[in-house]
Formats: structure tokens, sequence, C-alpha cells
């Protein structure tokens, strides 16, 4: 057991650590100096980041933008991740299946949606709604604005929240939800003092997560929040390694990385005191009750109400506004007389770009390797950390996992370009992929040791007692209670690796490309239509996963 233990930290941490270093010798490294010149180091950077009055003012920014995107996204998630596990929504199974369409959306280009329809001058909705109420002149909605950037944000962040989160609750024993409705507690109190609390540990760890990514997210704010004046940490750390003119200051920029990597080892070990007594959570034993729905009555037609509003806001709307426009050549406003000039020339312009084979090809390669060897790896790093019998192993390999997670993306990708420039791996699809694996190892640890911890140890003592021999337990006990984690997390890290912008662009080259790359790159050169297009076609190819997903989801009732 301990040369396992010893491997898997050997597999996770050597990278790790080569990312993070990279990022630290960049804070003392002068502007133009390579990365292991040791004959000149400076502290400039610290200097002018403490002094900088701009700092405070983004780090207020960065605070009010944060803790409402967490607070709203948090809410819609729980109350969805609710009405599918324990409530008699109709068609709840297909949630989980449909949630996967907004989840590989990039989020730029629902911002760049809703751009389209909330406008203050050209928006679809503006002028509709103008011409409904007789007014003239802007508005009335206003998507540039703080709000705006807060609703659209909290949006985004419902579906991975959901898919972290669905896979604890229903694993989670009904037993004592229902002896609290037997005793005659109402619904809202059944979840409060019950539901809740034994949640405990996939909630912390969501929390945790999703706050630090938010700190980090730029697309959105690129999008949305230049026009509203209002800047934080992400985008300035964005222009400071991308800046359009000017020199790269990744010095700069890699001393707020290493600030928000102080902060995100603090949350982790806020997380690891949280799940330090783990029993206290387990939910599966060997005998295990199935839920009973709730009934929601009158309230099912609000509840159906609320999962409609939210895929309509999220995804409908934005999705006509993106098909609309990629059906010009040059953007109209909708009317009777524009239907006559629509066409499907964009579509074959992408189609006929020599281009979109060689990133159609490369993105396949990235989805399916990366999301394959970030599951193993997880899955690995979660049994050997939850039934390691050292409390120091578990505790570092958790933050092993966790570590990439302090990392901006931005700073991560700049530290592997510079490891791996020099290696047959760049200008190579791999050198995403490894990429891949390690940014996105935080969240999949994350659902595979909150999913391990609720599979009591007594499961597997009776099979060896049996004489069933430790591969055995694995592939007959273990893997098909934590299925439903699997799948979930292979589907999000594929669906991430869809849309991700910022490893493709910092690390591609024309040989690897990805779908990325070239969305982006049609994008930047105000092909707007045609990027449209290609948005509208990526959604399409969402539904190679959606349909198998639907289906395994009600054939093993997950």
């Amino acid at each position: 057991m301990w040369i396992f233990r010893v491997v898997i930290m050997l597999v996770a941490g050597i990278p790790i650590f080569s990312f993070l270093g990279a990022v630290l010798l960049y804070t003392v490294r002068p502007v133009g100096a390579l990365l292991f010149d040791w004959s000149a180091i400076t502290f400039d950077h610290y200097l002018s980041v403490a002094t900088d009055e701009y700092t405070l003012g983004l780090a207020v920014n960065t605070f009010l933008y944060v803790a409402a995107s967490l607070t709203v996204g948090s809410i819609l998630t729980v109350t969805f991740t609710w009405l599918v596990q324990r409530s008699d929504l109709p068609y709840r199974h297909l949630i989980p299946s449909i949630m996967i369409i907004p989840l590989a959306i990039p989020g730029a280009f629902i911002a760049f949606g809703w751009v389209l329809l909330a406008s203050p001058r050209t928006g679809l909705l503006n002028l509709w709604l103008r011409g409904l109420l007789g007014m003239s002149g802007t508005g009335p909605l206003d998507i540039y604005t703080y709000w705006g950037m807060v609703l659209l944000t909290s949006l985004n962040l419902v579906p991975s929240m959901f898919f972290m989160l669905n896979s604890q609750l229903r694993n989670m024993d009904s037993a004592l939800e229902e002896a609290g409705s037997v005793c005659g507690a109402p619904v809202h109190s059944v979840a409060r003092y019950i539901t809740l609390p034994m949640m405990t540990p996939a909630l912390a760890a969501s929390g945790i997560y999703f706050l630090i990514q938010l700190i980090e997210t730029f697309e959105i704010p690129l999008v949305l929040g230049l026009n509203a004046n209002f800047r934080v940490f992400s985008t300035h750390i964005f222009f400071l390694a991308r800046p359009d003119l000017d020199e790269p200051q990744y010095g700069v920029a890699a001393v707020f990385a290493t600030f928000l990597t102080i902060g995100g080892l603090g949350l982790t070990y806020f997380y690891m005191r949280l799940t330090r007594a783990s029993y206290k959570y387990i939910t599966i034993r060997g005998q295990r009750s199935a839920p009973h729905p709730v009934r929601l009555g009158r309230w099912k037609v609000a509840a159906v109400g609320f999962v409609c509003l939210y895929l309509a806001v999220k995804v409908v709307l934005p999705f006509i506004a993106l098909l609309w426009m990629s059906l010009f050549e040059i953007w109209r406003p909708p009317s009777l007389e524009a239907l006559g000039q629509v066409s499907l020339k964009n579509y074959a312009y992408v189609l006929q770009d020599p281009r979109w084979g060689r990133a159609f090809a490369n993105t396949v390669i990235l989805v399916v390797t990366a999301s394959t060897g970030n599951v193993l790896l997880a899955g690995l790093i979660a049994w050997a950390a939850v039934r390691d019998p050292s409390a120091r192993a578990r505790w570092l390999l958790d933050w092993l996992a966790f570590l990439p997670r302090s990392l901006p993306n931005i700073v991560m990708a700049l530290a592997v370009l510079v490891l791996l420039l020099r290696t047959p791996l760049y200008g190579t699809i791999w050198v995403i992929v490894i990429a891949h694996i390690f940014n996105y190892l935080a969240y999949t640890s994350r659902v595979f040791i909150s999913s391990v911890i609720q599979i009591h140890p007594e499961l597997e003592e009776a099979a060896r007692l049996s004489g069933v021999r430790r591969a055995g337990v694995l592939r007959w006990i273990v893997l098909p209670l934590l299925r439903p984690a699997i799948l979930n997390a292979w589907l999000w890290v594929a669906a991430h690796s869809i849309r991700d912008f910022t490893y493709p662009l910092m690390l591609g080259t024309m040989q690897n490309m990805v779908i990325a790359n070239l969305l982006w790159q049609t994008w930047i050169i105000v092909q707007m239509e045609r990027a449209a297009a290609i948005t509208v076609m990526l959604m399409g190819m969402l539904f190679l996963f959606v349909i198998p997903h639907y289906y395994f989801m009600r054939r093993h009732r997950v």
C-alpha cells in the first residue's frame, strides 16, 4: 500500500510543484529575463502591486462580484439538485443530461448572446420592448452592469456545481429524512436540519472550489465588465499577461497569482478541517433505503417554471440570438424583410476552412484523453486519500489534488508553456491534454472524495472476508457505487475541455489547434457571424454527449 501511495504522490506532485515553482520564479524575474536566469532577481513586482492604489479597488470589486455570484449560484444549484433527487418533478431524470449543454457552452458566448439580446441600444429584447411600450432612445434593459455580470456568472455556475452535488445527494440514504417527515417536520425543516448538514462535505468542497474559480474567471467580466467600468482581478491578470500593445508583465501577473494561491491553500485547509471526521458523513451502508420523492402538489407548476426559466435565460435566448446572427453575412435586426436574406453561407465558410478538420480531430483527442486520464488519476488519489490509514498521507494527497485550482489558469498555462517549451511535447495536442488533466484535477478529486467518504468500509470488509481479493472488491463493489460520480466527472471534464479558451490559446500552434482556437481567432478578427456559426455547430455536437448520457441515466436510474 505504501508503494502505491508514494507513486500517486509522485505522479500528482512533481508536475504540480513544477507549475507552482515556475509561477514563483516569475515573481522575482525582471522584465525580459529568462526564467532560470539566476543572475538577476528583483522584488519590484511585489512592490508595484503593494503600492498601487488600483489594487485595493480591484480587491473590493472582486469581493463584491464573487460573493454575490457564489451566493446566487449556490441557491439556484441546491434548488435544482433537490428538485431532481428528492421531488416528483416531471421529467427530472432528463435534467442531468440537459445540464451538459449549458455546461459546455463557453461563458464568453453566453455573455455575447446576451449582449445581442440586452445591449442598451441594439439589443433584440430592447428593440422588441421599445416597440411594444412605445419607447425611444435606449434600454430599458442594460446587460452592461454589475448585476448583469452577477446574473450571467451565477447562471454559468449552476451546471458545474450541479454535477458536483448531484451524485452526493443521490447516494445519500434518505432514512433520516423520512424519519424527520414521519415525526411531523415540514419539508423545509427536513432540508435545513437533516439534508443540508449531511451534505456538508460536498457543499464545502463546491463552495471552496467555485470561490477560487470565480476569482479567476475572466470571460464574462471581459465581455461585460469593461463597458460596465467594473474590472476585477481576473481581467487585470489577463491584460497583464496578454496586452494588446505593451510588453507582457508576467512578473506582476505572477505576483497576483501568488496571493491567490496563498488564499487557495487557506481555503483548502478549511475544507480539510470540515471533513476531518469523515465518518460523520457516511451514508451508504449494507442496508440502504431508496428515497421517496416529495410531492410538490400545487408547487409543481412553479418548480417546472423555475427550471424552464433557467434554461431559457441560460441557453435558449442566447442560442436564438447567436443562431439568428449566424444566418446572415452581416447582422440584421429581426424582421420579416430580413428573413428573405437568410443563408447558410457562414456555415459553408467554416466547413470549407482547412483549419476546421484539424481542429475537430484535435478536439476529439483532447476530450477523450484528458477526461479519461483525469478521472483515472483523480479516482486513484481519492481512494488513497480516504482509505489510507495515515492521516498525514490523506491530507497530503487531498492537498496535492486541490493545489492546481489555486493557480489562475492564465498563469498555470504560462508555467506549462515555459516548462515544456523545449520538449517534444510542445506543439502537439498532448501538451494541452497534460494541462487539462491537472487543471481539472481539483474538481474531479472533490467529486470522488465526497463519494468515497459515503461508502462504509464494512462493504469492502465483508467482501474480503468472503475471499474476494482487493481487485475484485474494487470491480464488483466500489466501482458500481461510484458509477454516477465517474460518469459525471468524465462528462464535466469533457465539457470543460471543449469550452476552454485559456490553455488552447496559450499553448496552441497550427498543429495542435482545437475548436476553441478557431472560435477565438474568428471572433477577434470581428467575424462575429462566422463565430456565431461555430458556436451553434459546437452546441449541436454536444448532443453526442447528451443523448447517450440521458439513456444511461434512465437505465441505471442515476
